[in-house]
C-alpha cells in the first residue's frame, strides 16, 4: 500500500498532474513490482535525497519501464515531446516549454540511466515551478 501511495506521488510528479488514471498507476505499480524497487528507494528517489551514482539501477530502470510504456520514450531513447505533450498539455502547461528541451536532451551510457535523468529533470521542473 505505501509503495502504492508513493508512486502516485511519483507519477504526479514526473507526469505533473493532479492524479494519475489508472492506466498510468498500474503501469509505475507493474514496473515496480518488475525492477523490484523498494518502498524506500522510491521515497528517496521522489524526495531528491538520492541522486546520480547514489541510485541503484533497478530504479533508474523503473523510470525507463515507466516512461516507456507510456509512450513518452522510445526503445531507442528518444523521448517522445509530442506524446508528452498530448497526453499532459491539459494538466500541465507549465512544463510544456522550452525547459522540457533541457531534460529531454540528456545523454547517458544506457537507457535506464537517460530515463532516469529525464525524469529527475521533469522532477525538478515541477519543484521549481
Amino acid at each position: 500500500m505505501k509503495l502504492s501511495i508513493l508512486l502516485i506521488v511519483a507519477c504526479c510528479a514526473i507526469a505533473s498532474c493532479e492524479l494519475p488514471n489508472e492506466g498510468i498507476m498500474k503501469i509505475a505499480l507493474d514496473c515496480a513490482k518488475e525492477q523490484g524497487v523498494t518502498d524506500k528507494e522510491y521515497a528517496d528517489f521522489h524526495a531528491g535525497l538520492i541522486k546520480g551514482a547514489d541510485v541503484k539501477e533497478n530504479v533508474k530502470c523503473m523510470t525507463k519501464c515507466f516512461l516507456t510504456r507510456n509512450g513518452f520514450m522510445d526503445e531507442s531513447g528518444n523521448f517522445k515531446a509530442d506524446v508528452f505533450a498530448s497526453k499532459l498539455e491539459h494538466m500541465a502547461p507549465k512544463l510544456l516549454n522550452e525547459n522540457v528541451e533541457k531534460c529531454i536532451s540528456k545523454q547517458a551510457e544506457n537507457l535506464c540511466e537517460k530515463a532516469f535523468l529525464i525524469s529527475e529533470c521533469l522532477i525538478q521542473l515541477k519543484l521549481n515551478i
